[in-house]
């Protein structure tokens, strides 16, 4: 922990111990669920008590909601507390508070707060699971507005105190930090996309960026999808490269869902001048596995909604529980495509284990094709032949040309999959302009459950960002 982030922990702390450190008094809800303005508040001595400008607020427990203006004719309450309740700011619903706003205020309890409707929520400086063990959870959607003033770590700031999640939801909300955004630690940014041209963007007059294992979710609905689509996650007034953001790339623990076969994310982060920066997704053009459940066949194709002819030139589907046949794999070489080479079998030691992760695989292939092709006929030794192939993975290359894969084109690899196996499969493939991207894989049929698989858009992520391609372009 930085000495930064201790003095806010000790800060938060302090804050949660002193009865009365902005308002007159301590209001605390008598527990249940209810409205703001029902009869249920007391004092620190249980005596029924009406929250009045200045005044603490704490919820300790229950749901309270809030559809009515606190702001005209009450002003500024003092802190928000909440402990391990919810306050549901809704339609009608305005509050501000002069001082902390402290989510996640009790150890191992999980406090929340919902901006719905047309609801206006402000503050002064936003804490959240600010005690150990302690979880918050904050979702803010349809045309609501959050605002902060002098707001650092508006997401989180240290694993050694608690987590929380923070969903946008839609194009109408309203996120505004006079300070930082940081996504830290454990917690996790929930981006729910839901129109094709619009996203509520998050806007720090500072900085943003991530500590520690903060990560971000994506999840697109609700529209057409077509590649090109791009949408603006956060925008700041000073640094955006803040924490593991390099070379325009997330962190590995990026993950989107939602998307339809053949589409992937990119994300690019870049720092214009002094006073903007901005974070950025896009939906990309890749290639989809589909995977017949009921018969095991595999098929490479290039399905999406303004998709782009892709010229291939390696791939690697891998199953982490076994779930591939290779007796049964043809790959492009029996589908009458020119060079290709079957994939090789896994040696020794190695001098081309290019990651290295003490494994000679086709990564490392890929990785040698972009890099250092007269490696690989030593490649090829170490492989030691086409016998490897393998129930963990299947591999196919060129050497000398490549496949173009258009939006009319399917290529069978034959019943590769394991029908009665894990629905695990990764797709990863290599274009002939260096780039290495993750496919999508898609499970049709009535064998088992058919449906798309996410994790292999957060595998392109993680390639990506390890070989830092041109996918993560900057623009200004």
């Amino acid at each position: 922990m930085t000495i930064r982030h201790t003095f806010l922990a000790a800060f938060a702390i302090a804050a949660m111990t002193t009865s009365s450190v902005f308002g007159q008094i301590d209001v605390t809800w008598g527990g249940g669920d209810g409205n703001f303005t029902d009869a249920n508040w007391v004092d620190g001595d249980s005596n029924p008590v009406t929250p009045a400008v200045g005044d603490n607020i704490i919820i300790p427990s229950g749901t309270v909601t809030l559809n009515t203006d606190q702001t005209g004719g009450v002003g500024d309450y003092g802190e928000l507390r909440v402990a391990a309740g919810t306050l549901d700011v809704t339609t009608g619903g305005r509050v501000s508070f002069a001082g902390n706003i402290l989510l996640g205020t009790e150890a191992g309890q999980t406090a929340t707060l919902i901006m719905q409707g047309d609801s206006v929520f402000s503050g002064s400086s936003f804490r959240w699971a600010s005690a150990a063990g302690s979880f918050a959870d904050v979702v803010i959607r349809d045309t609501a507005s959050f605002s902060t003033i002098n707001t650092q770590d508006i997401i989180g700031f240290s694993s050694a105190l608690g987590s929380g999640t923070w969903t946008t939801e839609g194009s109408g909300v309203t996120l505004q930090s006079d300070d930082d955004i940081w996504i830290a630690d454990d917690d996790v940014w929930i981006a729910n996309i839901t129109d094709a041209t619009t996203y509520s963007t998050a806007f720090a007059d500072d900085a943003f960026g991530f500590v520690g294992n903060g990560s971000v979710v994506v999840n697109v609905s609700g529209f057409a999808q077509s590649t090109g689509q791009t949408w603006r996650l956060i925008e700041s007034g000073g640094e955006t490269t803040q924490g593991p953001i390099a070379n325009g790339f997330l962190p590995a623990n990026f993950t989107v869902n939602g998307l339809d076969p053949g589409l992937g994310m990119r994300i690019f982060s870049e720092e214009v001048s002094d006073t903007l920066g901005f974070l950025d997704v896009e939906i990309v053009n890749v290639l989809n596995l589909q995977v017949d459940t009921s018969t095991g066949e595999a098929t490479i194709e290039n399905p999406a909604a303004g998709a782009l002819d892709l010229d291939i030139d390696g791939y690697i589907i891998t199953s982490d529980s076994g779930s591939l046949v290779a007796g049964n794999f043809n790959g492009l070489a029996d589908d009458g495509q020119a060079g290709w080479v079957p994939g090789l079998a896994r040696g020794g030691d190695s001098t081309t284990d290019t990651e290295p992760d003490g494994d000679v695989d086709g990564a490392d292939f890929l990785e040698l094709q972009r890099t250092d092709p007269s490696q690989i006929p030593t490649w090829q030794v170490e492989y030691q032949g086409a016998a490897g192939q393998g129930a963990n993975q299947l591999t196919e290359a060129n050497f000398d040309s490549s496949t173009v894969v258009g939006t009319a084109s399917t290529f069978s690899l034959g019943d590769i999959f394991d029908t009665a196996g894990t629905q695990d499969l990764a797709f990863q493939f290599t274009t002939t302009d260096g780039q290495v991207l993750g496919g999508t894989v898609e499970y049709v049929g009535g064998g088992l459950s058919a449906g798309q698989v996410p994790e292999p858009t957060t595998l392109a992520m993680a390639a990506l960002a390890a070989f830092g391609l041109a996918a993560g372009r900057r623009r200004s």
